[in-house]
């Protein structure tokens, strides 16, 4: 039966009048797009493509703050819903980084390349994966391809840039970034390399800044909790681990990056079934990868499973990772199974250079003495017993740094390593500087403790009697004994700002 005209009419008055406020949400989505506030112009989006499914420009601008929040699976069925009868270029670079996310990365590298130029995003995500799954050297050949091809690209910049902190070359990644600023590149990733960079400086606090910043750009994307997450873990932060873990579960409950992120947590707390278990969903989701190698080969080594150990820590290390700690692991798990002079191989490499440092001269003593080379033994525990000049002087600048910087934990890191890896007996002004810096860090019995010490060196050093002074009056231990300290300090050095400042506060 054929329908009245005058139903069709008003059905079709509604449809033309539906066009324009499709066009506004659009236009909508693409103002907060463009003003960071991705959140929003998702909701607009999603509210616009119920009604016009196949709108292409909204599911391109919804593919790419996909891509942007880290959401590959999301991004590719977005991308596979776009009819492209004609392919274009904008669409294969948006699927190849929906691809990397997706943790497909051994069948985006195993595409020979053609004839016909490469983009320029397509270089960026072949030389992630190739970092991804552990290739530095076809990393850097992707990278200097892109650069040759593309110069001003910031994207490939600060892919290099991410190259030269993994190799220590610290000078080149700061030129690289600030290259990247230049060309105004995405401000999002540049924290994220900016924070990689002060990472590898163990400026424990300038890293967290950065990923902090990165977080705030960009909200909806797991990559700053997760690097947050690698570095509290490093400096044994199990509190802000903690909190670190709990907004990505929040925000990416199903990624990767919160797997491994608990799994650390776990093995912070000293579970390593918690962690294996979140390992092992690490590893379904995103395949094999060298972080979760190391990691698997930490968990292994905490229960004991030595062989498991050696096994996921010399991948580890075959992947091209440059890792004194890592090494030093294996050595232990390859001790403990047996074989000395495999935990001396292992050691071997660093062994060779100008320079090793001394816990890798003291294990290969404990090592050489356990396989019966009782001369080689010797030899290493004479040259540990020599605290290496150049590793001493460099950390006390990176101290120094720290603690003009504010950055209380990584003064720890730099002041610990120098007492415990280099062996430096510490005087009293590495103690009180130690002892500051927990105190600063919220660890307050530890800072005491140190600070006590301190002044059993240096009982009329007006800066320990002030430090030790402060943190007891400031705890409210002892305040009576914190009274006569900050006297005493404020007698001997009258014209110390903050002496005087720390005083007179306590006469108020």
């Amino acid at each position: 039966m054929r329908r009245p005209l005058s139903l069709i009419l008003p059905a079709l008055a509604l449809l033309a009048a539906c066009q324009p406020e499709r066009g506004a949400r659009l236009a909508e989505a693409q103002r907060f797009y463009a003003e960071g506030q991705w959140a929003d112009a998702r909701i607009e989006l999603m509210n616009l493509l119920k009604v016009d499914p196949d709108n292409g420009a909204a599911l391109r601008l919804m593919a790419r703050i996909q891509i942007a929040s880290g959401d590959g699976e999301g991004a590719a069925a977005t991308l596979a819903r776009i009819n492209d009868q004609a392919p274009s270029a904008e669409l294969a670079d948006m699927r190849a980084e929906a691809d990397m996310l997706r943790g497909r990365c051994r069948g985006l590298l195993a595409v020979t390349p053609g004839k016909e130029p490469i983009s320029a995003t397509l270089r960026r995500v072949r030389a992630l994966c190739a970092i991804d799954v552990g290739d530095m050297v076809a990393a850097g050949k992707e990278a200097a391809s892109g650069l040759a091809a593309h110069s001003g690209d910031a994207g490939l910049q600060l892919v290099a840039a991410r190259l030269a902190i993994l190799r220590g070359d610290i000078a080149e990644a700061e030129r690289l970034i600030g290259a990247a600023r230049k060309a105004k590149g995405d401000g999002f990733e540049i924290e994220m390399v900016a924070g990689a960079l002060d990472q590898r400086r163990a400026n424990v606090s300038g890293a967290l800044t950065h990923y902090a910043a990165a977080e705030k750009r960009n909200p909806l994307n797991s990559g700053p909790l997760a690097a947050q997450a690698e570095l509290l873990a490093a400096v044994k932060d199990k509190d802000g681990l903690a909190s670190a873990v709990d907004r990505l579960r929040r925000i990416a409950p199903q990624s990767p990056a919160t797997a491994i992120a608990a799994a650390r947590l776990a093995l912070l707390r000293g579970d390593p079934r918690a962690a294996q278990e979140a390992l092992l969903a690490a590893r379904q989701l995103t395949g094999d990868r060298p972080a979760i190698q190391l990691l698997t080969g930490q968990v292994a080594m905490a229960a004991g499973n030595h062989d498991i150990a050696i096994t996921e820590i010399t991948r580890y290390l075959n992947s091209g990772a440059r890792d004194e700690d890592a090494a030093l692991m294996l050595a232990a798990a390859l001790s403990a199974t047996g074989d000395p002079k495999g935990a001396m191989m292992a050691l071997k490499p660093l062994a060779a250079l100008s320079d090793p440092s001394r816990p890798v001269l003291l294990a290969l003593a404990r090592y050489a003495k356990a396989a019966g080379q009782t001369n080689a033994a010797a030899s290493f525990a004479a040259r540990a017993a020599k605290p290496s000049p150049k590793r001493t002087a460099n950390l006390l600048v990176r101290a120094d740094r720290a603690l003009a910087a504010n950055d209380w934990k990584g003064a720890i890191i730099a002041y610990g390593a120098l007492i415990d890896r280099e062996g430096v007996r510490p005087n009293a002004i590495i103690l009180n500087n130690l002892g500051w810096a927990h105190f600063q860090d919220g660890q307050t019995d530890k800072a005491i403790a140190l600070l006590r010490d301190a002044l059993k060196q240096a009982p009329d050093n007006a800066s320990v009697l002030d430090s030790l002074g402060w943190v007891l009056w400031s705890s409210n231990k002892d305040r009576t004994v914190a009274r006569s300290y900050l006297a005493k300090a404020h007698r001997l050095a009258p014209a110390n700002a903050v002496i005087k400042a720390h005083w007179e506060a306590v006469n108020r």
